[in-house]
């Protein structure tokens, strides 16, 4: 893409930014907006002024809009892939990966994570925050062959993401738990990965380092780069939780928007 065209993008976001903070706009023309802004972010690779130009154009005016406009939507779309795959005859995971922006953003990033981690089938993976369909979970499963532990709190997504374990026929290799991430026991995990969506993150964290044993890893996703103006970034764990662990290296997702923090448990 040529340098005019990032230009023209860079305006067409400052425009959808006016638009957004100083108009009335439906709920229909909001979610237009949101959705074109992730668009353009995911497939374009801006310079760092430019970079630099639209967070401070947008700063946190997203903020607000992310939960209902970003998060939600993608919460209904993997239930609705969730149900297409229940209700498959041969359902199949290989093309789970495939099917929207969501999923262009995930199984590239896990690769980097597993490599930089050195999983394999002979370790044990716990997912905090897994939710009714557990994707990381399974592209750890399906890139490592590593066991999962999906750890969940809600109920109605430990029902909904067992039914399709089942389905994919993965039950002896991912386990669902029922439980919240503050609340998990050390199984022999080589890696403890806590979703963006977890929370307390705090005090998960917190009791991750009081239970798991020394060197043990601990993953945690946050954003970067433009994916500040979505969503508020929670890197800013306070240091008396981070001197807990030791910092190991940071896995970036290749659009820029995310990145994951690696610690090993002190």
């Amino acid at each position: 893409m040529s340098t005019n065209n990032h230009e023209h993008l860079v305006e067409e976001l400052k425009n959808i930014k006016i638009a957004i903070a100083t108009t009335d706009l439906s709920e229909a023309q909001t979610s237009a907006f949101m959705i074109r802004i992730e668009e353009i972010l995911i497939a374009t690779r801006f310079t760092h002024q430019q970079e630099e130009e639209i967070i401070a154009s947008f700063g946190s005016t997203l903020y607000p809009y992310y939960e209902k406009y970003i998060f939600e939507p993608t919460v209904v779309q993997e239930k609705e892939i969730l149900n297409q795959l229940l209700e498959a005859e041969y359902p199949n995971f290989h093309t789970i990966h495939t099917r929207g922006l969501l999923y262009n953003k995930f199984p590239k990033l896990v690769k980097d994570e597993i490599s930089s981690l050195d999983i394999t089938s002979e370790n044990k993976v716990a997912f905090i925050g897994s939710g009714p369909f557990p994707l990381t979970a399974l592209l750890y499963h399906y890139y490592s062959g590593a066991t999962v532990h999906c750890i969940e709190s809600s109920h109605q997504s430990c029902v909904e993401s067992r039914a399709l374990i089942t389905a994919l026929g993965l039950d002896d290799c991912i386990l669902v738990i029922e439980s919240a991430g503050e609340d998990l026991q050390d199984e022999s995990y080589d890696l403890v990965a806590v979703a963006a969506q977890a929370h307390p993150r705090e005090i998960i964290l917190n009791h991750l380092a009081n239970v798991l044993k020394p060197t043990v890893n601990v993953l945690f996703r946050t954003q970067t780069g433009l994916g500040v103006i979505l969503d508020e970034p929670e890197s800013n764990v306070s240091k008396n939780v981070l001197r807990q662990f030791i910092f190991s290296h940071e896995v970036l997702r290749e659009d820029g928007m995310m990145k994951s923090l690696v610690y090993e448990v002190k």
